[in-house]
């Protein structure tokens, strides 16, 4: 019981020396906790909080940027690295397109064929009409 007492002592002196209270510590350890997660050596924490502070703002905002490096991070745990992730976007995209182009002709020939197909049905109304 000691033993944890003095844990607490020591955590209650490390935070007011971080100019930091207990309702920000519970915050702050759930997002170390998410960046140990994504593979950042505590060593590393600090140079990792420089580096996204140092992330301009521009067309995507910090938080985008750290989101999407997030989302990345996991991909590569999963097995798939930037590069094929980029790789299937790429034929994804390249796939759509065609697509897309192939859609575009297939509205076209129909829309052609109802056309046709209306004027052989006034055709042959006129037709049996005429009889």
């Amino acid at each position: 019981m000691t033993f944890m007492v003095n844990e607490l002592r020591d955590l209650t002196v490390g935070l007011r020396k971080a100019g930091v209270g207990i309702t920000e510590a519970a915050p702050l350890l759930i997002l170390v906790k998410k960046l140990l997660g994504l593979g950042v050596e505590p060593p590393h924490l600090e140079s990792w909080l420089r580096m996204c502070q140092t992330v301009p703002e521009g067309e995507f905002s910090r938080s985008q940027i750290i989101q999407t490096a997030s989302k990345l991070a996991k991909l590569e745990q999963e097995g798939l690295s930037y590069e094929q992730t980029l790789e299937s976007l790429t034929t994804s995209s390249t796939e759509l397109k065609r697509l897309e182009g192939e859609l575009v002709e297939l509205r076209a020939e129909e829309t052609k064929l109802r056309g046709g197909k209306r004027n052989s049905l006034k055709q042959t109304t006129a037709l049996k009409l005429s009889l």
